[in-house]
């Protein structure tokens, strides 16, 4: 349990089950990287909770800025992701075990690659009630998925980047490759260099239901929505 504050620190978890909160919340409570890795590294089948923070600060030229979970099982809630840099992940990066994302907000958030707010690959869980916002990478501003079973409800993708540097860039609020369901979410103002300006699917069988999709813009094709080799 973590009292209001600015913490200088870059955390490692490794193999362990832990539960990490504050008692202000992500407004009054900061971890602020070092800038020579992840913020968060959580590894070696970890089971961690992390709620109630702004991460920020953390550079990685591989994985995630903010937080890097690998092989381990993350819930993150009521959390403040904000200026970090990644390869794969600007704010957040889980790959290969599962993800809870709640009542979060990742912004100006950056990734070479993939993910610019968060990237997921290989995992199981859900996006809920989170706003992604600002957030710029190759593919994916907002978010990227690829493949794992992933839901995606109640949030809000505005105002994210895909920067084209080939041409398979796209997915300016999101980029979502296998079966993953797309449901209850606003995804708006979001801009892509290449294809698809709100929403990029390619592959898999999600669903993408009751979403609205307003006001995004693509250099090439799909302003709003860009299916490819996808039954969504």
């Amino acid at each position: 349990v973590v009292c209001p504050g600015e913490y200088f620190e870059d955390l490692v978890v490794v193999g362990k089950d832990l539960e990490v909160r504050s008692t202000g919340g992500a407004e009054v409570t900061s971890v602020i990287g070092g800038g020579a890795g992840p913020v968060w590294q959580i590894t070696g089948a970890a089971v961690v909770r992390i709620e109630g923070f702004t991460v920020t600060g953390g550079v990685a030229d591989v994985g995630g800025g903010g937080i890097h979970a690998e092989g381990s099982e993350i819930e993150v809630r009521a959390c403040v992701l904000t200026g970090n840099h990644g390869g794969f992940g600007g704010g957040l990066a889980a790959t290969e075990g599962s993800l809870v994302l709640a009542d979060s907000t990742l912004s100006f958030n950056e990734a070479t690659f993939g993910g610019g707010g968060a990237y997921v690959e290989d995992c199981d869980g859900e996006i809920s009630a989170s706003l992604f916002d600002g957030n710029l990478s190759e593919l994916g501003g907002g978010l990227g998925v690829h493949d794992g079973e992933m839901v995606i409800r109640d949030s809000e993708f505005r105002d994210n980047e895909a920067d084209a540097v080939d041409d398979s860039a796209g997915g300016g609020g999101i980029w979502a490759y296998g079966d993953v369901d797309i449901v209850c979410n606003t995804i708006s103002g979001n801009r892509s260099d290449r294809y698809a300006g709100g929403l990029f699917a390619l592959g898999g069988e999600g669903e993408i239901l009751d979403n609205l999709i307003t006001e995004n813009s693509s250099g090439n094709d799909g302003g709003g929505v860009y299916l490819y080799t996808s039954s969504a």
